[in-house]
């Protein structure tokens, strides 16, 4: 049996809709954008999206439409905290390890990252 995935109206109006209020629409490229319009007005014509290379796609901007300000900073400071821990920063210092533990300093991380968006080289001072 093979179920196929489907997207409809509703749920294309409701990103829609979420994204011209979070300001997501904004960020998106205008293929992204353009391509997002043209599923809702087919969906409302003609009805659902069944072709999984188009959900596929739709899906993705999908993602990014729901993306909050809140995850991005968590995914940027988790992503500089795999790398610190993975590279050699962690063999030098050793507080960051228990510095990568702890929430705060991972949204700090994150902020810091997005906001200014810096590049932190770690030097041990002799």
């Amino acid at each position: 049996m093979h179920l196929t995935k489907t997207i409809g109206y509703s749920d294309l109006l409701s990103l829609w809709t979420r994204g011209t209020r979070n300001g997501a629409l904004r960020r998106l490229g205008s293929l992204k954008k353009g391509l997002f319009r043209c599923a809702l007005e087919y969906c409302k014509r003609l009805g659902p999206i069944t072709n999984p290379k188009l959900i596929g796609m739709i899906e993705g901007i999908a993602d990014r439409i729901r993306d909050t300000i809140g995850q991005r900073i968590w995914k940027k400071g988790l992503e500089l905290a795999h790398q610190w821990i993975n590279g050699k920063v962690s063999a030098i210092f050793p507080k960051v390890k228990r510095w990568v533990c702890e929430d705060p300093f991972l949204f700090w991380l994150g902020t810091d990252a997005l906001v200014n968006h810096r590049f932190w080289i770690m030097v041990q001072r002799k």
